[in-house]
This record gives C-alpha cells, structure tokens and sequence, in this order.
C-alpha cells in the first residue's frame, strides 16, 4: 500500500528551527514522503542598448544550492520505535514570467536546476502556462497559484493540458494552504480543481499544503474529503492525494538517476556486471542461432 505525500513545504527564509518543526507536524499527520521547496524568481528584464548587446552582458542568473536537511535525532529515535522510514526530497519552485519565456528559460536545463530531486514550474498567466504545456523543460510539476489568472476556464487550454499530461508526464499541483484564511483562495481552489478534474481526467493532479507553517497543514484523510469538493469519485480521489505524488517521485528519479528511464547504475561496479551480462547474452544468442542453423 502505498505512503502520502507532501511534496511542497514551503521553507524559503524559515530558520531551522521552523523547519523542524514543519517537518515534524507532518509527519505527525502521517506524511511519509516530504519535499522542501526553496522559491525561485527570474530577475526583471531590463531593456538593453546597442552597446550592451554587442557585449552581451547578460545579467547573472545565481540559482540557489538544494537544501540539505536532516532529521533531528529525537524525532528519528521516535520513528525508529514505530519502523517508519521518512524520505526528505529538495525542491525548487520556479515562478514563470511571460517576460522569461524569451530571455530566462534556457536556465531550466542548467546543472543548477537539475541538482533538485523535484523541479515545479509555476505560471503567472495563461500565457506562460500555455507556453509550458507544450515545451518539455525536464520539470516534473506545473504549480497552478491562481486559476483564474492561469485562465484555466478557457477551452483553447484543453488540448494543451491533455498534451502535458499524456506526452511530457507532467503533473498540475494545487495548494490549499491559501484557501484556509480566504474565501476568495477557496473559491478559486475549488474552480482550478473541478477545471483540471475535468481537463485531465484526475490522471495528472495533486494535492500539496505549501505552507510555511504547521498551523496551515492539514491530514492526507481530510485531502480526501476536499478533493469530493472537485465532483469526483473515491476512486479518483485516491488518485489525486495518494498515487500521483508517488509517479511524480518516481519521474524524478528517471529523470535525475537513469538514462532515458531505461539504464539505472547505482555503483561503478554495475557497468562493468552490465557490459559481462551482455557479452555473455550475445555469445548465448550466437549458440542458439548456430543450433538452429543446424537442425
């Protein structure tokens, strides 16, 4: 039976101590896979002269390091007790300007970025996310903030969605954690979902808090219960908050430790048993072919 997942735990600028205290909420929830996302935002292009441009100076792009967090030795003799296994997975949320589309977006495949287990992608308007659902950036995640500035109501949006879903293995996330404190968040919460719902048929939606704080988490069991807001069955809600996160992981991995989903050599040694194993799988094709030529 697979775990829950919360994959965007928001810990850009929280000190330590919050993050413990974040991670340790969840997974008092019952949160087994975890990812803590660091925010990410293009710098605002600046209109460049002649001089300039004969120069290229272009201006720096400094993306920020994985964060790397260890879970506190009180909280894992407590999981020890109980055999429960926690996995911590870096993220970075990358916010998707109109502006960046032409002049930033060649970063998305720099080794900066694909050093993070999870690359979410989140658009500003319909014009950026119509430009990401059909361009493939190795990202794992497409984070909807607003649906309405997305305009994920518009039909022209359909295929696109189907595209990134079904073609580019992507995943619409949705966090709740702005719609606890404000019936304007709510409402726009509930139309994104029932608009991707519809879209994707549930294949390629989750569920995430993002919050910065423990205050805004809520149970996986009660993410079931909000996903029936959407006009789904429980088949599809289990979909949603339990099985997604986990293709969504397991892409990553592909995406990050193999090459092209096919080869995965976890130690140098494996190349080596890789290149006997077909050595001796050619020398066995070569008997029964010489066999076969005899009877």
């Amino acid at each position: 039976m697979t775990t829950f997942a919360d994959l965007n735990l928001n810990v850009t600028n929280l000190s330590d101590n919050l993050i413990d205290k974040l991670v340790e909420n969840a997974i008092k929830l019952g949160y087994n896979e975890l990812g803590l996302s660091v925010d990410f935002e293009f710098p605002a292009t600046v209109p460049r002269t002649k001089e300039q441009k004969k120069k290229d100076n272009k201006p720096q792009v400094i993306v920020p390091a994985p964060k790397s967090y260890k879970i506190p030795q009180k909280i894992a003799n407590r999981l020890d007790t109980f055999s429960r296994k926690i996995n911590i997975f870096s993220r970075i949320n990358i916010k998707i300007k109109p502006s960046d589309i032409n002049t930033y977006l060649h970063h998305l495949k720099s080794k900066e970025v694909l050093a993070f287990d999870i690359i979410a992608l989140e658009p500003l308007d319909s014009q950026a996310l119509l430009y990401l659902c059909n361009n493939n950036f190795n990202a794992d995640i497409i984070t909807i903030k607003s649906g309405i500035e997305c305009g994920l109501t518009d039909k022209h949006l359909i295929r696109p969605l189907n595209n990134a879903v079904n073609s580019l293995s992507l995943h619409f996330e949705l966090c709740y954690s702005p719609s606890i404190s404000s019936s304007t968040e709510r409402r726009d919460f509930i139309m994104a979902g029932r608009c991707l719902t519809f879209n994707t048929k549930s294949k390629g939606l989750l569920i995430s808090s993002g919050a910065s704080s423990s205050i805004n988490l809520r149970g996986p069991y009660e993410l079931l219960n909000l996903a029936k807001l959407f006009d789904i069955t429980d088949q599809d809600s289990h979909q949603i908050v339990r099985r997604n996160s986990h293709q969504v992981l397991a892409n990553s991995f592909c995406r990050k430790h193999t090459s092209s989903g096919m080869v995965y050599l976890n130690d140098s040694s494996d190349l080596i048993r890789l290149k006997t194993a077909l050595f001796l799988y050619s020398i066995f094709h070569d008997i029964l072919k010489v066999q076969f030529l005899v009877l």
